[in-house]
């Protein structure tokens, strides 16, 4: 069921831009607690024109904070929540980055094997999609969860696998990679060579 744009309340439109806007500037700041409380209103009003994808970015916005908070329960549900919406219209790139998140959710409470699950997950849409960005991001991810099993378990096999995931990221990256991921991936491959050089020793 589509609903022209235009049809909806222009007012209503400008009041989504605001509140989304208060509500980032707020996020960065680092309070969270307001944050939710733009999200929210954001969603309420989402609701009230059925805007699906409005509803589905309102949900990851509020899942995101509540991982920010730490309260990866909420996090998971409403990132669900979120996916469920992008599903209804089809939206891939966006599907993809609901599983990356949730992967990520899961690697930063060491839940490494749904990690691994919901990254692969996300791959696969992306290698579908040629998204190249969305690929970059879900190996270093990978890659990241790969270097937690090897601290946990000293089994090499995962050393391995790390370096094989930062590696495909090496070779995606392209002249508009981004600053953040290169850091990260800069970090990362580091780490790995000191573990490599731990194991040779």
């Amino acid at each position: 069921h589509h609903r022209d744009l235009h049809s909806f309340p222009t007012r209503r439109s400008s009041d989504l831009i605001t509140l989304n806007n208060i509500a980032n500037i707020y996020y960065l700041q680092g309070n969270y607690k307001a944050a939710l409380d733009y999200h929210l209103r954001a969603l309420k009003i989402n609701k009230e024109i059925a805007d699906t994808n409005g509803i589905a970015t309102s949900y990851g916005n509020i899942g995101l904070i509540h991982s920010s908070l730490k309260e990866y329960d909420k996090c998971i549900d409403f990132y669900l929540k979120s996916k469920h919406f992008f599903e209804l219209q089809n939206n891939q790139p966006a599907i993809s980055w609901v599983y990356r998140a949730i992967g990520v959710v899961y690697l930063d409470t060491k839940q490494y094997d749904k990690a691994i699950e919901n990254l692969k997950k996300s791959l696969k849409i992306c290698h579908k999609i040629g998204d190249f960005s969305g690929t970059k991001y879900g190996f270093l991810n990978l890659g990241i969860v790969y270097l937690g099993l090897y601290e946990k378990t000293n089994n090499i096999r995962f050393l391995d696998s790390a370096d094989i995931a930062y590696n495909k990221v090496h070779k995606l990256q392209k002249k508009s990679f981004i600053k953040r991921i290169e850091i990260n991936y800069l970090n990362f491959k580091s780490q790995i060579l000191i573990y490599q050089g731990k194991f040779r020793q």
